[in-house]
């Protein structure tokens, strides 16, 4: 049927806003994790709990133990 109007088709699309998330290691050991994330999602990040000291030290069995997250953190 012609009803002399235009038919318009409106989709409204509404999107999150994403976050970027940088994970680094002041010992040098790779955690993944480090990405662009939209607003609500879920992250889990693992360290590992301990690592071998470099060096000598590493030889004698020193480790490096995690202790904490530091920086803008939400449990």
């Amino acid at each position: 049927m012609n009803t002399g109007y235009d038919t318009i088709n409106l989709q409204i699309v509404e999107t999150l806003p994403v976050y970027t998330l940088t994970v680094s290691s002041n010992i040098g050991v790779q955690i993944g994790g480090s990405g662009a994330y939209e607003e609500w999602s879920n992250v889990t990040l693992t360290a590992p709990q301990s690592v071998p000291l470099e060096g000598v030290l590493g030889i004698l069995g020193g480790r490096d133990v995690f202790q904490e997250w530091t920086g803008c953190t939400n449990t």
